[in-house]
């Protein structure tokens, strides 16, 4: 049964590459709901281990990305987390080096890395489509804070797709957080660094349009067998 699982996950991450449509966002939300159910990462899928279990815990410190953050990478960074039983945290370097770090076990942070960049590429596809409408152009003086105001309702979109998945599939208890990470993270006495607020526009209409394309994850759009 768990080679049948394995192989159905490998399908839905190879619908989901490029992460640019309805349909590769319902596929990775189901192989996000199947990896989690049977506590399996990306690597276990492409190596086709055939047991899926993890005999010793380990608590994992990774980098998801370095760079010139921009304020929606952590906002994204922190719904991700939050739904693969991981925690984050920014190191800073610099005025324009920064970086994301998720902390979890070893398969947690795998899981979540996959989806973070999945998530990165999708809101960068989808926003300069949304710049590129006609009655966005019209504005191009302010069209940044109409896409400021898009990706924040992307993200909200996203999460709450994620808290309904979590509901319909009864996954609350698999996302609780392992003590073992809780007791890392706190042993880290990490400082909070603040994060820039981004100028926006305020408007409904690209907040709600970013909002709806956030939640087109709909795990009854596209079915693998």
């Amino acid at each position: 049964m768990l080679e049948s699982i394995k192989l159905k996950i490998s399908k839905l991450l190879a619908l989901a590459a490029g992460g640019n449509d309805e349909e590769s966002h319902t596929a990775m939300l189901q192989a996000r709901n199947l990896m989690l159910k049977y506590n399996l990462t990306d690597s276990e899928i492409s190596a086709n281990n055939a047991t899926g279990e993890i005999n010793n815990k380990k608590v994992t410190n990774n980098s998801v990305m370095r760079t010139k953050l921009l304020w929606w990478h952590i906002h994204l960074a922190i719904v991700i987390a939050s739904h693969f039983r991981c925690s984050h945290y920014i190191n800073k370097y610099g005025s324009y080096d920064k970086e994301i770090r998720f902390v979890g076990l070893d398969e947690d942070v795998e899981i979540a890395t996959l989806f973070f960049n999945f998530g990165v590429e999708s809101i960068k596809y989808n926003s300069q489509n949304y710049l590129n409408r006609k009655e966005i152009k019209r504005k191009w003086k302010r069209k940044h804070q109409f896409k400021n105001d898009y990706i924040e309702g992307y993200i909200q979109g996203l999460n709450q797709k994620f808290i309904e998945q979590n509901q319909s599939e009864s996954l609350e208890l698999i996302l609780t957080q392992h003590a073992l990470v809780t007791e890392y993270y706190s042993s880290l006495n990490l400082v909070n660094i603040d994060i820039h607020k981004p100028k926006k526009a305020a408007d409904h209409n690209s907040w709600i349009e970013g909002y709806n394309e956030g939640k087109k994850f709909d795990k009854d759009k596209k079915r693998i067998n």
